[in-house]
């Protein structure tokens, strides 16, 4: 049930935190001045909407549903600034803003917290903003897991055979026996 749930939080993030939102907003309040609703206080607006617990009185409990959300919201923002669907314009500097700001947020939540669940997810939560805003820390399937093990991904050879109409999805190594 948490997976099916979670895909569909997912598909509503994908939309609301998409580059084209984004620069709509930033163009509407190019054209309408202070009558737009600016992109950084929508951005803001869902922040506060999905860490909710984060931004109330009481110490923050955070049940299975939100936290599946909350991961996906730091995985998706962390995709906008430097994974495959990274982008170069004002949405990228406004979600990493976000990520910023909200890695600030739950400092101060995490003080407040008395359920171990919570707080396990929050620092994990601040792990992952961590690598989310430092593009060199890569996981294991990255340039730096490759490095880890010896080898450099230049050294593979992912092409489409020109002769094929078919996607030959097999990776070799480019030359297997040079190495040194």
């Amino acid at each position: 049930m948490l997976d099916r749930v979670e895909a569909g939080q997912r598909r509503v993030l994908n939309s609301l935190l998409s580059t084209a939102r984004v620069n709509r907003l930033v163009e509407q309040e190019t054209l309408d001045g202070a009558a737009a609703y600016p992109a950084v206080d929508f951005l803001g607006d869902v922040r506060k909407g999905i860490w909710s617990e984060v931004y109330g009185d009481a110490a923050p409990q955070i049940d299975a549903y939100r936290r599946n959300l909350q991961r996906a919201y730091v995985e998706t923002l962390g995709d906008r600034i430097n994974g495959r669907t990274a982008t170069a314009d004002d949405a990228r500097a406004f979600f990493r803003g976000e990520l910023k700001t909200l890695d600030g947020d739950l400092k101060a939540a995490l003080g407040k917290t008395t359920d171990r669940a919570t707080r396990l997810h929050i620092e994990d939560i601040q792990t992952q903003i961590a690598h989310a805003l430092d593009p060199s820390i890569k996981g294991e399937g990255g340039a730096a897991g490759a490095a880890r093990v010896g080898t450099s991904l230049d050294e593979f050879d992912v092409t489409i055979a020109p002769d094929s109409c078919w996607v030959d999805n097999a990776i070799r190594l480019r030359n297997p026996g040079g190495r040194q």
